[in-house]
């Protein structure tokens, strides 16, 4: 287990390689550099940090390229005096937050690599029956490679044993499924094609209406009962 000393010391190795490594800099923004990253390791030295943070801390071989990313993200330009406090906390939450990150979506494609190490021993039969797991593991992963969940929710799904297929199980259990979502999608682009035939903006286009869109107008044109309330005061209007 690290100790708070040896993540101050590795702070100020790189505190000092960055001294005597940016000095073809503007002086402005290298002083402001270095107040901020001496602002960091004082900081660091007297917050209370637990345990798993200060190890993760430690581990971390980059730790002014975590604090130029905190500092992008909660400092506004604009700002003459950033909150240094506040900056040791967000740093300190985010290189624990990055590291059990990694380590989830570690997890999860190994996890999901095995599974499909399993299908392999299976028949082409089963693995066709398997389609649908294999598809929604596959987005669970790649849904979780890109998240901003926090580190809190990230330690929670790491007590799982398996939390690839725990969140696929609660995925099958869940009030909405998928077939819920491409019914709403399909539902959508139904709506919106049907406004278009409504606008007849095929003809504003110049373009030659198919056959469908013929059908199309011989059974519904001008049938009120497919018109919103809006248009139908609209055409209400154009007809006093």
């Amino acid at each position: 287990m690290a100790e708070k000393a040896d993540v101050i010391r590795n702070l100020d190795q790189e505190i000092e390689g960055f001294n005597e490594n940016s000095k073809t800099q503007p002086a402005d923004l290298r002083m402001k550099k270095l107040e901020y990253y001496t602002a960091l390791r004082n900081g660091i030295d007297v917050m209370p940090l637990n345990a798993p943070q200060i190890d993760a801390l430690a581990r971390c071989d980059n730790l002014l390229f975590m604090a130029d990313r905190v500092f992008t993200a909660h400092v506004n330009k604009s700002e003459t005096q950033p909150d240094y406090t506040s900056l040791c906390f967000w740093f300190a939450d985010d290189v624990y937050r990055e590291e059990r990150m990694n380590k989830l979506w570690e997890r999860l494609n190994s996890e999901n690599e095995g599974y499909r190490e399993e299908l392999l021993q299976k028949t082409p039969k089963e693995i066709y029956e398997s389609a649908y797991e294999i598809s929604m593991k596959n987005e669970l992963v790649m849904l979780f490679e890109e998240s901003n969940i926090s580190a809190r929710r990230i330690d929670a799904l790491l007590t799982l044993e398996y939390p690839l297929d725990a969140l696929y199980r609660e995925w099958l259990d869940s009030d909405a499924s998928f077939l819920d979502m491409l019914l709403d999608s399909s539902e959508n682009l139904i709506e919106k094609q049907d406004a278009y035939l409504q606008r007849q903006d095929y003809i504003t286009h110049g373009e030659t209406p198919s056959e469908d869109i013929t059908l199309w107008n011989a059974m519904y044109d001008g049938d009120e009962m497919r018109y919103s309330g809006e248009d139908n005061e609209a055409d209400e209007d154009l007809e006093q």
